[in-house]
């Protein structure tokens, strides 16, 4: 394979418009958007070689007859024409003490060539309302609907015309992006006085897939967040800040029965016409679910920011992950992140400043180590 070198003109056509009505205590508007992405310039092609046994050449009828292209010229790195069209209505609205924001929006993105089509609607509220001169509320929810059309995928038979060939391992590609998903928080501001800040804030996250792991099953994966913050400015020379964030997952994205397997010998059935096993035949070895995503998540943040004098700044900070899996029946998933920086900067004068920062990043985790053997 060698590299190519190939022009490139594409254009992106895009017309946004958008119009808003005043009614006094509300504001409605309506938004519209077309953008087509159209790509020109050269095409590059690579050419497959004829399959055949790399030591002695043969067994060509027996090669060829396993892939779905050899002996040919193909062009590569292709890319679509895109169309995408967007409708958004939205509203602005005093509410007693509060202000109501609400977004419906539908995109249609679609792929000319393959006249393949994603769909995406949604919408999403708020509202804000100052409870008192040291406390705000702000609430959110948001909706969001992802339909991405299912593909059809014609292969050649396999090993057509060989003894016990003619498998059709044709099949449709189900879209792990089509889902539902729903999120909402609500969050409180207090400042007991003018140099101190906390926000407290809690909410969920839920995504149903529809056709993860297989088509109508649905695997639905649902998130509680906590999160404290607090800013406090002792005096003009020093700033604190802190932050805690919890996350609690149930069935995080998994990769199902994809990590080992298990010895075929007495479990897979020889093909009955020339006594072979094949290597199709082995995803009924797959066994044991794995993922890097926690089911719990624990964030730590830190940091000061000190200006001991007029030209000179100081900033401290430091962040700390903690996160755990222990509902999978490969392994115990940990990760451990830890993040010290520091930052300085010395300004003699107006006119150049010194700045120095250091960072370092403590990254551990484990997973499943899988060796794989051919034919042993």
């Amino acid at each position: 394979l060698t590299s190519q070198t190939g022009e490139r003109d594409n254009q992106t056509h895009a017309f946004t418009g958008e119009i808003e009505a005043d009614a006094g205590q509300a504001i409605f508007g309506y938004e519209f958007g077309v953008r087509v992405f159209s790509p020109n310039g050269a095409v590059t092609e690579v050419h497959y070689d004829s399959a055949s046994h790399p030591v002695n050449g043969g067994s060509h009828q027996e090669f060829t007859s396993r892939l779905n292209f050899q002996d040919t010229t193909l062009p590569y790195g292709v890319l679509p024409d895109v169309q995408k069209m967007s409708h958004a209505l939205k509203a602005r609205a005093k509410i007693g003490n509060g202000t109501l924001i609400g977004r419906a929006s539908m995109a249609s993105t679609k792929n000319t060539n393959t006249d393949l089509k994603a769909t995406v609607t949604g919408g999403a509220l708020q509202y804000a309302l100052r409870t008192s001169p040291k406390t705000s509320i702000r609430a959110r929810l948001n909706a969001r609907r992802v339909k991405n059309d299912d593909y059809p995928v014609d292969v050649p038979t396999w090993r057509e015309g060989l003894p016990g060939g003619g498998q059709n391992f044709d099949y449709i590609r189900y879209s792990a992006l089509t889902r539902t998903e729903l999120s909402g928080d609500v969050e409180l501001t207090w400042r007991p006085s003018h140099r101190t800040r906390a926000v407290f804030l809690g909410g969920f996250e839920s995504i149903d897939r529809d056709d993860f792991p297989l088509d109508g099953t649905g695997q639905k994966t649902t998130r509680l967040i906590g999160q404290a913050k607090l800013t406090h400015r002792a005096s003009q020379k020093a700033t604190f800040r802190a932050k805690y964030r919890l996350e609690l997952t149930d069935n995080p994205f998994t990769s199902y029965h994809h990590v080992y397997e298990t010895r075929g010998n007495g479990v897979l059935e020889p093909n009955e016409v020339t006594g072979f096993v094949y290597y199709y035949q082995r995803e009924d070895l797959r066994i044991m679910d794995v993922t890097n995503q926690p089911t719990s998540e624990h964030n730590l943040e830190g940091s000061v920011a000190l200006r001991p004098s007029p030209k000179v700044s100081l900033n401290m900070a430091l962040k700390i992950g903690l996160e755990k899996n222990s509902d999978l029946d490969s392994i115990d998933f940990e990760r451990t992140i830890i993040q010290p920086t520091a930052t300085v900067t010395v300004t003699p004068d107006a006119r150049w400043s010194l700045y120095g920062s250091y960072s370092f990043t403590l990254d551990e985790s484990n997973l499943p180590l899988v060796v794989p053997l051919m034919d042993g």
